[in-house]
């Protein structure tokens, strides 16, 4: 009896003895098997993934860089909960809790927004030109389109003509002692020369930006240019809107008491349009003048009435002289432009 009792006590035993050996083992590797995290980022605005930013494991001394698409590994990690750090320079940090099992892999995703430091104020800087570049082979000089409203100057060919080495007669240019045919006339580096030899720029003295002559030196880009090159830039419109008018006159009310009978009336404006980007700038110039060889011959004259009253009256001159620009510009990117002009 006692036999028996003692057989029926140890199988069991025995039974579970073997059950322990065979299914601890399993169950630590289980508990103990790694895992790991797979993590993108990306701009929340935009949904662009964002590659080579720092990702650390806080509170270790792990960390990994995202590539390709945005997206991150950490392998091999004990079960637990883990603090990831995200920095990329221009976006705020981030940081995402996460809980990793025993051989699984954990997904998280970063949705970085861009953050603003700090706001620098604008400095303007400014610098003075050598006044003899001995590192430029060519010799040039230039000057601002606001010389030709500061001086008693009527167009550019005059403002050019008061530079070193230049000289005007009957209208045409000589530069250095060369012929007038040996002038490159150019607007905004368009070559605007005359095929029979010698140029004029048609340019209203409020539509120039700036003029730059050059008078040796010059790089064979200018071609047949013997003497010199005068090339004007022309104005172009900003983001506001703004413009000026003159006139000027010799008459003051009686053409028999005129001493030329000299009308000249300018203008200038540009600014933005409905389409962004694209600005315009429209300037013009009409002289009418009867010189100083008077002729009294009779020619039509034109009045402009209004409730019975005349406003003005108008006679065509011996000389009548309109000339006028306009200027369109397109901006595709910070450096890439392009502009469009007739004249």
């Amino acid at each position: 009896m006692l036999r028996r009792l003692r057989n029926t006590v140890a199988k069991p035993a025995v039974r579970l003895a073997v059950l322990a050996i065979v299914l601890l083992p399993a169950l630590a590797l289980a508990q103990g098997a790694p895992g790991s995290i797979k993590g993108t980022i990306r701009d929340v605005e935009s949904g662009e993934y964002l590659d080579y930013a720092n990702v650390l494991l806080k509170g270790t001394s792990r960390g990994t860089m995202s590539l390709g698409e945005g997206t991150f590994y950490f392998q091999g990690l004990r079960p637990g909960k883990y603090t990831v750090q995200v920095l990329y320079l221009g976006y705020a940090p981030e940081e995402i809790t996460v809980d990793v099992a025993a051989g699984a892999q954990a997904e998280i995703r970063f949705d970085m927004k861009v953050v603003i430091v700090e706001t620098l104020a604008a400095y303007e800087v400014e610098g003075d030109r050598y006044m003899v570049e001995i590192k430029n082979a060519a010799t040039e000089q230039s000057f601002s389109g606001d010389r030709l409203s500061d001086y008693a100057i009527d167009s550019v060919e005059e403002a050019v003509a008061k530079q070193a080495g230049v000289q005007m007669r009957d209208g045409e240019l000589y530069v250095r002692g060369g012929r007038s045919g040996e002038v490159s006339m150019r607007i905004d580096d368009v070559p605007v020369d005359n095929v029979g030899g010698g140029g004029a720029i048609s340019v209203s003295s409020m539509a120039v930006e700036a003029t730059e002559l050059v008078t040796g030196g010059m790089d064979p880009e200018y071609g047949s240019a013997m003497s010199g090159v005068i090339n004007v830039t022309t104005r172009t419109g900003g983001e506001t809107f703004e413009g000026g008018l003159r006139y000027m006159t010799d008459d003051f009310g009686r053409q028999d008491k005129t001493y030329t009978n000299y009308d000249r009336f300018e203008f200038g404006f540009g600014g933005p349009t409905p389409v962004k980007k694209l600005t315009y700038f429209l300037a013009g110039d009409f002289v009418f003048t009867d010189t100083e060889n008077y002729s009294v011959a009779n020619r039509p004259e034109y009045r402009v009435d209004l409730g019975g009253a005349t406003l003005f009256q108008f006679r065509r001159r011996q000389v009548n002289q309109l000339k006028g620009s306009t200027k369109w510009q397109y901006t595709f990117s910070e450096n890439l432009r392009s502009p469009a002009s007739t004249r």
